[in-house]
């Protein structure tokens, strides 16, 4: 896989990076789980270049872009999504576009996940970036949150203890 991704990333010749997103593209399908581990590996590695880590993270995109939905199960779509925004939370990332480009596909991922929302409610991937997103905001900030289902929906207010 790593011939594959370099030569996505390097080549200048058309018929080999046409050759190799062929191949990646039915690795992918053949085992979503060995892709998305083998990709985690280079994006979370900060011995791996920024660079790289990039352009990972684009082909991370394409691939939830194309085939997330149907393509990787449930249950791994939440453990990924999981791995991904305690990333972006939890670690000091080397750039701020470095975690533009992960918090988004964060979001593409719990955009694109394949559980249905109930009535008033969010999709269960969107509701727990929400609830990631959101705890780390209130830690930040010593806030606390509170949540009022009355009136038919639910609104979620956050009370800050000190400027953030």
């Amino acid at each position: 896989m790593d011939h594959l991704l370099e030569v996505l990333r390097v080549s200048v010749d058309n018929a080999q990076r046409k050759a190799a997103t062929v191949r990646l593209q039915h690795l992918q399908s053949q085992d979503p789980s060995l892709f998305l581990d083998h990709t985690w590996a280079g994006i979370s590695s900060p011995a791996v270049s920024l660079e790289e880590r990039f352009f990972l993270c684009s082909v991370v995109a394409a691939f939830v872009e194309g085939s997330w939905h149907h393509g990787v199960p449930a249950a791994l779509q939440a453990a990924v999504l999981h791995r991904y925004s305690d990333f972006v939370v939890h670690t000091r990332l080397p750039s701020l576009g470095f975690a533009r480009k992960l918090a988004g596909i964060t979001a593409l991922m719990a955009k694109r996940g394949a559980g249905r929302a109930q009535p008033r409610g969010l999709p269960p991937l969107l509701d727990s970036l929400a609830s990631t997103y959101a705890n780390a905001l209130t830690d930040a900030c010593g806030g606390e949150i509170a949540v009022d289902g009355g009136g038919g929906g639910q609104a979620v207010s956050l009370f800050f203890h000190s400027g953030c």
